[in-house]
């Protein structure tokens, strides 16, 4: 416990609804972290309804020093509010670490040993460590980051093709610097860890530290792994149109198109199933998908040599 007034050092981010069976195991976790620091607990909850918040209340009301929760009366994420913008705006540390409310953290050190790296690689934006993925009760199962090999440094055009925000939420630390005070509409219009590692990725680049420090959960009640493959890659068009129609990146950056086009594809192929009318739909759903990116950029999607839109319409039409 520090002082009252006390400025944190770290501030713990966590974003929650209807964690009440997971909630209390983030918070002690968080709780045992072993610093030489003062850190500051912000605690999102949007608008719960299965008792989460009074799990939250009582912690809060134990160490008032420690908490500074943020509690919504109408569910934010379900009519595209923002649930982002309060907590980042409410940090008072010079460095952030974020988890879900169903996740949590496995190394007593997490939070020292970010920091300390931080404070020596200065030019860093943020870093990430290794994670595991657990089941319902804990135990733990096999997911795609155990076949992950990582670099030890990512800049921004690595993050968007390679690295693709491929480790738990709960791994990363940054500098709240670098978190931009006005967001750009990417990050507004697809709030993910994806975008998020872009965005840092303007102040500088992500480090990799080789400990495995935190848990992700896959339970039914999760909001990304209830979704089906076909979701996932609606998902990530979504976020790869987002991004596109920021100028700067789409100049920057022109594989950007590729990678949206490749995306739109992998969509395309899993509604189409040889009839024209699967065609119609399978189309539709992409046009709709990426009418952000223009009527240019649309056509040149449709239209280009490998488009599975236009080679297999002509087979339909022509075959006998």
């Amino acid at each position: 416990m520090w002082p009252e007034g006390t400025v944190p050092v770290v501030s713990l981010c966590c974003w929650t609804y209807n964690h009440k069976k997971f909630i209390a195991e983030f918070i002690q976790a968080a709780l045992k972290q072993k610093t030489s620091f003062p850190v500051e607990i912000i605690i999102h909850d949007d608008a719960s309804t299965d008792g989460t918040i009074e799990v939250l209340k009582r912690y809060e009301q134990q160490m008032p020093n420690v908490f500074r929760n943020i509690y919504q009366k109408t569910n934010q994420y379900s009519t595209g509010g923002d649930i982002n913008s309060p907590v980042f705006k409410a940090v008072r540390g010079e460095f952030v670490a974020l988890c879900e409310g169903d996740d949590y953290w496995t190394d007593e050190d997490k939070i020292q040993k970010q920091v300390d790296y931080l404070i020596n690689h200065k030019h860093f934006a943020g870093v990430f460590h290794k994670g595991v993925a657990v089941d319902k009760s804990g135990k733990t199962i096999s997911f795609i980051w155990d076949y992950c090999v990582y670099q030890q440094e990512y800049n921004q055009l690595e993050c968007l093709i390679n690295l693709k925000s491929a480790y738990p939420t709960s791994a990363l630390m940054f500098r709240s610097i670098a978190y931009p005070s006005r967001t750009p509409n990417y990050f507004r219009e697809a709030g993910s860890d994806y975008c998020l590692d872009i965005m840092l990725t303007e102040y500088g680049p992500l480090g990799y530290q080789d400990f495995e420090g935190s848990a992700y959960r896959q339970h039914s009640e999760g909001i990304w792994s209830t979704l089906s493959l076909a979701e996932m890659n609606v998902t990530m068009a979504k976020r790869l149109v987002a991004l596109y129609r920021n100028r700067v990146l789409r100049s920057r950056y022109p594989v950007l198109q590729d990678m949206l086009h490749q995306q739109l594809d992998a969509i395309w192929w899993q509604v189409f199933n040889n009839s024209l009318s699967s065609w119609l739909k399978a189309t539709g759903l992409c046009c709709k998908l990426s009418i952000g990116i223009g009527l240019p950029g649309l056509v040149l999607w449709i239209t280009r040599y490998t488009s599975p839109p236009r080679f297999k319409l002509r087979d339909i039409l022509f075959r006998t």
